[in-house]
């Protein structure tokens, strides 16, 4: 069994047991403010989400990975309906941008960026609105120092469908980790390529396929589909129909000494 594999069957275990006895959360909904402790966040609005492309903004990001690794993230299923997937450099969550939005995320300490697609919600932890992979915190420069503040703009605001809540969805892929550039304005340049029929931009050639070497078997990927609604099943009969509804992933409670990032 692959080390992937292997993680993911893990995290689902992991997910199967908190997911049975913990409160059920509200959907991420475009429009509605949502809370967990004294963090509030309002979220976008699809036309103000469409109202931000071309205006760059700091931010204060963390990242987050599998349940396995990561005690403060206790689910694979985001509040998008796609499952987790942190050694993929091409997702993020966000407690303000709907899901399915796609942006562009450049650390100009190491001068590398991105290109991805929010899929899930938080972090709901001090002034942090963004949450990236562990695998493209680590390519972006700060995953061993958790928290950076980091550029991200807007460049593509959802459709109705994609902001919505859908069990089992994928996204089609984003290019994801770039590399070094010279700013925002570079990788606003390369989504733009990157949207053409043509693809001409190399690093977006074959961004709708899995990279080699990380594609799951069929069979596996079945079964983590077939445990993941087991779970959210489970949750619904235990919790008497509360967890019947979408959900976000919950934050535990507790948090990390020493400045570092505390998980939903």
């Amino acid at each position: 069994m692959s080390r992937n594999v292997r993680r993911i069957l893990i995290g689902v275990a992991v997910s199967l047991i908190s997911g049975a006895v913990a409160p059920a959360a509200l959907a991420k909904i475009p429009g509605k403010t949502h809370c967990y402790g004294s963090v509030c966040h309002r979220v976008l609005t699809l036309s103000e989400t469409q109202a931000e492309i071309g205006r760059p903004r700091s931010v204060h990001a963390s990242h987050y990975d599998d349940p396995s690794r990561d005690r403060f993230n206790p689910s694979l299923v985001t509040s998008s309906g796609e499952m987790f997937k942190p050694w993929e450099t091409d997702n993020a969550a966000s407690p303000v941008l709907p899901n399915g939005t796609q942006i562009a995320v450049y650390n100009p300490t190491t001068k590398r960026g991105a290109i991805v697609r929010i899929n899930n919600s938080g972090p709901y932890w001090g002034n942090r609105t963004l949450d990236l992979s562990r695998g493209l915190a680590d390519k972006l420069g700060f995953g061993g120092r958790g928290v950076a503040k980091v550029v991200v703009e807007v460049l593509k605001a959802p459709t109705p469908q994609e902001a919505k809540y859908s069990r089992n969805r994928s996204y089609k892929r984003v290019p994801g980790f770039v590399g070094q550039v010279a700013g925002i304005d570079a990788l606003r340049s390369a989504f733009a390529s990157c949207a053409g029929s043509d693809h001409r931009w190399p690093k977006c050639a074959d961004h709708n396929k899995r990279p080699p070497g990380r594609a799951l078997p069929a069979a596996n990927v079945n079964i983590v589909a077939a445990i993941g609604g087991v779970m959210r099943d489970t949750a619904c009969l235990l919790t008497a129909g509360l967890a019947c509804a979408p959900r976000t992933e919950i934050k535990a409670a507790a948090t990390k000494k020493g400045g570092q990032r505390s998980r939903r």
